[in-house]
């Protein structure tokens, strides 16, 4: 079993707390959960939870975008002779395009 690294906020901040831990082990799904932390702090758990979850699907979605982002990348540098992909072309301006910045929370916006 290879352990997952701590991240470094996490690290750093004393009052940082694990909610979550999940694992693949004999053919299936096994995960303990920090339940009760935020009703205890007052704030509605289902709710917070899905929250949480929201946050963790969306971390998911920004890094295989940009793990996509970077094949395409590599692979038409690696490749010259290629023809100019459509994903390097300018887009009309109702074309979606995604905002990355930090709030005052320290989570992205996008």
């Amino acid at each position: 079993m290879r352990p997952l690294v701590m991240p470094h906020a996490a690290q750093r901040d004393e009052n940082a707390v694990q909610i979550l831990s999940a694992w693949i082990a004999e053919k299936g799904f096994h995960c303990t959960m920090n339940v009760g932390m935020w009703s205890a702090q007052g704030t509605d758990e289902p709710w917070a939870w899905g929250a949480f979850l929201a946050e963790v699907v969306r971390h998911l979605g920004m890094l295989f975008t940009r793990i996509r982002a970077f094949r395409a990348r590599r692979r038409f540098v690696e490749s010259p002779k290629q023809s100019v992909p459509n994903w390097t072309r300018r887009r009309p301006r109702s074309a979606v395009t995604f905002a990355l910045g930090r709030t005052n929370h320290g989570t992205a916006a996008v």
